[in-house]
């Protein structure tokens, strides 16, 4: 990993975890629990269980030459084995008998990425507490603050910006929720040569059990062919990199020049332009937005990875580990971003107002249609459709037959069905630009409003159009 773009696309810290220096001491690690359990259930000799912990230094392996060793045999288990071998007789010929008794190659590759996801879930965590950090204190700070819903893409109705980190920052506690259980459910992979733990006779089960306590690792079954384990790891990171991507893709929208109610924080050589001195891009929300697009392709990777042949896979058991160690890489580098977007984070509470502000009050047309349903009914009270499904205003005097009132028009057919609201619709469009009208007071700032004809003069009001109509203020007419 040494592309220029490695530096915002690629978490180094991740990438470390899972990298040559890493795989070797994991390995080490696993070879030299092996050795002390067997020792202790009287399996191996002691001294040879101690010679083999003295080998087991990874100071004393050369990375190349076991790169080398592991592109001739397609696995860095052998040539780990025949390196630790050598390094053992070197001290010991004796005890070098006793190296990786029992085991397998797989046993010690999916040990060793094990205790690598361990070590990069423990970052993973790390980073998104900040995360969480930064999030709780934009809700402290703007639990009041009120700005526009939108939904498919238009202004629907108030809410509170606060509200709406909140639940930015609950997508983000439950992804450390679940890959806090994961450190749990990480499982040891011990079977042998075939899964059965032949070449251990009798001790195989108590020797598994003994190896899971010492790796801090849930004993179990081996898991050569059924690579649940993995599957479980990479998706439970993914829906955080998943949560991270929407906070991105909600920013990225509020930094539009057109919103403004947004902004990264300002620093030397941050967000600027090769072309327009004026823009200030959010890089940082743009690196989330960059990484987690990724994540899918390597999701499909280790799904696709699922036809494990009998024993021991040729080709899709050694396709996963590179892959995983993308994953944790990218999803690492999606949260760094993540957080150095979220620090110092400017948010502009006018904006917020005057976006809040731009439809004149229909943002509260929500409100109205809630409270019009009780004496119009859900259909004609607004909940149809859009602005041009409003109704027109029912009068006391003929609304027991259903009737409605449009200015000039006169009594017009009972409304029901399809084909009523077709020939209003049809009537509208011939009769041009002449409005039908709802006349509504705006009671308070959060959503009350009643109608004209049920006796208010005064206070502000609302129009609403029906399709080509132009708007127009209505002032305080009322229908007669």
């Amino acid at each position: 990993m040494d592309s220029l773009i490695d530096g915002y696309l690629n978490s180094r810290a991740l990438a470390a975890c899972f990298g040559a220096h890493s795989t070797l001491e994991k390995m080490l690690v696993f070879e030299a629990a092996l050795a002390k359990t067997q020792a202790a259930l009287g399996i191996i000799p002691q001294a040879a269980a101690d010679v083999i912990g003295v080998a087991c230094d990874p100071q004393h392996y050369d990375i190349g030459e076991l790169q080398a060793l592991t592109s001739e045999s397609t696995n860095p288990a052998v040539g780990l084995v025949k390196l630790l071998t050598g390094q053992v007789a070197a001290l010991d010929a004796e005890a070098a008998r006793y190296v990786h008794w029992g085991s397998t190659s797989q046993d010690v590759v999916d040990n060793a990425g094990i205790l690598q996801c361990r070590a990069g879930i423990e970052l993973l965590d790390q980073r998104v507490g900040r995360i969480i950090e930064s999030l709780a204190s934009l809700v402290r700070d703007h639990r009041h603050t009120p700005m526009v819903a939108r939904t498919l893409s238009q202004h629907a109705s108030p809410t509170i910006f606060g509200y709406k980190v909140a639940l930015w920052l609950q997508a983000m506690l439950d992804g450390r929720e679940r890959i806090a259980a994961l450190t749990d459910a990480l499982p040891l992979q011990f079977g042998g040569g075939a899964g059965t733990l032949a070449a251990l006779g009798d001790r195989g089960i108590e020797l598994r059990q003994a190896m899971a306590a010492e790796l801090s690792l849930r004993p179990g079954l081996p898991w050569h062919t059924d690579r649940s384990p993995v599957r479980l790891v990479a998706s439970s990171i993914s829906m955080l990199a998943a949560s991270a991507g929407k906070i991105a893709t909600d920013l990225l929208f509020m930094m539009q020049t057109d919103v403004a109610e947004l902004r990264e924080a300002a620093a030397a050589g941050r967000g600027g332009s090769s072309t327009f001195p004026h823009k200030r891009n959010p890089v940082a929300s743009i690196g989330v937005s960059a990484c987690v697009r990724r994540v899918p392709g390597f999701i499909a990777s280790l799904f696709a990875d699922f036809d494990h042949e009998n024993e021991r896979a040729a080709g899709a058991w050694q396709a996963e580990w590179l892959t995983v160690r993308d994953l944790f890489a990218t999803v690492g580098a999606a949260l760094e971003q993540l957080d150095r977007a979220l620090d110092g984070l400017e948010v502009d509470v006018e904006a917020m107002r005057e976006n809040l502000d731009r439809t004149k009050g229909l943002v509260m047309a929500e409100s109205v249609a809630v409270a019009l349903a009780g004496t119009l009914g859900r259909d004609q009270s607004g909940f149809r459709g859009g602005v041009d499904r409003w109704p027109q205003t029912r009068t006391s005097a003929r609304g027991k037959y259903g009737g409605w009132r449009t200015p000039g028009k006169g009594w017009a057919r009972k409304s029901h069905g399809p084909s009523a609201i077709h020939r209003r619709d049809r009537d509208v469009h011939r009769r041009g630009d002449r409005e039908v009208r709802k006349c509504l007071k705006h009671r308070s700032r959060e959503s009350v409003f009643t109608t004209k004809s049920a006796g208010a003069t005064t206070g502000r009001a609302s129009c609403f159009r029906i399709r080509s109509a132009p708007r127009s203020t209505c002032g305080g007419h009322r229908w007669k």
